[in-house]
């Protein structure tokens, strides 16, 4: 399988956000992901893309979670 594990990266530890990450899109300052089983999860222009792990399937992002 592809699918990606969109990862929160705060106090240098790493967090889930999502697993089986299938789509990802930058709308306006937000970023929304998609997971193969149809959940949707939209971060706010508080997170910043860190990285894109290929080999890894791993999204890192840099944040803050309320």
């Amino acid at each position: 399988m592809c699918e990606s594990k969109a990862i929160l990266i705060k106090n240098n530890t790493e967090e889930t956000l999502l697993n089986d990450v299938i789509l990802l899109e930058k709308e306006g300052p937000k970023y929304v992901l998609y997971n193969i089983e149809g959940k949707k999860l939209v971060l706010s222009e508080e997170y910043t893309l860190v990285k894109i792990d290929f080999l890894k399937h791993t999204i890192f992002f840099a944040g803050h979670v309320k």
